[in-house]
């Protein structure tokens, strides 16, 4: 349960450009995994601690309340960005947006959309760490820009910017339309279908069979 746990506070951590939400995973990585080496040792200096009923119940107690206040934080950091971003339009990532961007960032901005015009995005597996290193920039120079100036709270979400609007496009084309979905997918860096569909149901409320038919049957 333990490893359960602290696999799902890491999970995705390297996608999550929000900061403190950052900190409180590992924070509840460190505490877990801590928590359940301190219970692992106890056990063995007293093995009727396994079976003690009120031992039970206190261990339960503490790890519900635990994640009861781990999941507060994580909800709390969250409602924190949305609300600081609810007034503030997206940037659009490959023009960027000249109000919402400071001066010293706009060096930044110009070299990351001049890689990305590249269909950079393209490549599978795609980290924000194999893009900072391309850029030759600090990896948390890239999150706060991606994060804090284009409103971003997550790495693939900004990814799909680019590749939801070029699969859109490929849909449309009726050049295009024997070609396979998947074909399309993986071409624009997605891992499998799966993800594919569900991102670009999420952008546009259509699966892609049912965009590219729309699209496809207008005269």
């Amino acid at each position: 349960m333990y490893c359960h746990i602290t696999f799902m506070a890491l999970y995705d951590f390297q996608d999550d450009l929000l900061e403190k939400r950052r900190k409180v995973r590992v924070a509840m990585a460190v505490f877990f995994g801590a928590y359940s080496t301190f219970l692992a040792a106890l056990e063995i200096l007293d093995y009727s601690l396994r079976v003690n009923p009120l031992f039970s119940v206190i261990n339960s107690a503490t790890i519900f309340m635990l994640i009861f206040l781990f999941s507060i934080l994580m909800a709390k950091t969250k409602s924190s960005a949305e609300h600081s971003t609810a007034n503030l339009p997206k940037s659009n990532p490959i023009s960027g947006n000249s109000e919402v961007v400071p001066v010293i960032f706009k060096a930044d901005l110009e070299k990351m959309r001049m890689l990305m015009e590249q269909r950079f995005y393209t490549q599978s597996n795609l980290t924000i760490g194999v893009l900072a290193e391309n850029l030759r920039m600090p990896e948390h120079r890239l999150r706060l820009l991606i994060n804090k100036h284009l409103k971003y709270q997550n790495f693939s979400e900004f990814l799909n910017s680019y590749r939801i609007p070029a699969a859109k496009a490929a849909l449309r084309d009726l050049k295009q339309a024997k070609r396979p979905i998947l074909t399309i997918a993986l071409e624009l860096g997605f891992g499998s279908i799966g993800p594919f569909n569900r991102a670009f149901k999420r952008t546009t409320g259509l699966t892609p069979s049912e965009y590219r038919k729309k699209f496809q049957n207008q005269p």
